[in-house]
């Protein structure tokens, strides 16, 4: 985002601008160690557009009329233009000063003021190329807005939004977590049968058949990994599991007779188990 904003400087240098103004018998502006005609414009400081204006009276002044671009195109003052797939904004802010702003004109490819689904969410592309969350999607397609509900089937679903960007859905706490090569992962646990004990929250995990388990314990899922459930209740991958049942430790190989194994975590988060010959280059 380019947010360009005039200084005290800039600011007085407005100020003095708004009241440059006086009586002319040529009818022409007399700006600093120039002449200009009525109508002409020309720039100052290499972003302000600035206009001549003389009256019938013989009275002149000279003002900002726009912003311009380092592309060389011109935004009127209080006015946007769309260059690029950026939206320029020339605005005066509350204090007089001027702002050159830039905001998207997409989000991820998808219009302003267009919706989609993605994952368990309806997304909303609003001005300046920001997502912003509108319901959680549930399992049947029904949708619930945000911070609202929607009682189906004697059952009501939830979807709530807090600061920190964390989305509850129906006992699950959903967080979205993007990592520095752009990837976004969605991390789920969930609240199963929880009964108040002393004031504690009993968790329990699920795995991918919605079976629950209880904290500390483990399993194995997909006959490859051996996945724990957390103090929090979160799953967790604890190691990889080879054809005869030997564990491969994350980030380990293990070689048995002729075969290797290895289980590494990817860059995205995501563990990847491959086997081979022990000479391989896994």
């Amino acid at each position: 985002m380019l947010s360009s904003a005039l200084s005290r400087e800039r600011l007085s240098f407005l100020a003095l601008l708004l009241l440059l103004c006086g009586l002319s018998e040529a009818s022409v502006c007399r700006y600093g160690k120039g002449i200009q005609q009525n109508g002409e414009k020309w720039l100052e400081r290499n972003l302000f557009v600035m206009q001549c204006k003389v009256e019938s009276n013989g009275a002149w002044k000279v003002e900002v009329v726009g912003c311009r671009l380092p592309s060389g195109t011109d935004v009127p003052l209080n006015g946007s233009v769309e260059e690029n797939d950026s939206q320029w904004n020339c605005t005066v802010g509350a204090d007089g000063t001027i702002l050159l702003q830039q905001g998207s004109t997409k989000c991820d490819g998808h219009d302003i003021g267009s919706r989609w689904i993605d994952k368990a969410f309806e997304l909303e592309c609003t001005p300046g190329g920001i997502q912003k969350l509108v319901a959680c999607i549930n399992d049947d397609g029904t949708k619930i807005p945000v911070n609202g509900s929607v009682r189906k089937n004697g059952f009501n679903l939830t979807c709530q939004q807090f600061a920190n960007g964390t989305v509850r859905k129906n006992g699950f706490n959903l967080t979205c977590q993007q990592f520095a090569n752009g990837t976004v992962i969605l991390h789920g646990t969930k609240t199963v049968n929880a009964q108040s004990r002393t004031g504690e929250v009993i968790l329990k995990c699920l795995d991918e058949k919605n079976n629950a388990h209880d904290i500390g314990t483990w399993w194995i899922e997909n006959e490859r990994f051996n996945k724990t459930c957390s103090q929090n209740g979160a799953v967790e991958i604890a190691n990889c599991v080879a054809q005869d049942g030997a564990r491969v430790p994350i980030g380990g190989v293990l070689i048995v007779g002729n075969a290797k194994y290895s289980c590494e975590m990817t860059d995205q988060g995501t563990i990847r188990f491959t086997a081979g010959p022990k000479d391989a280059v896994l």
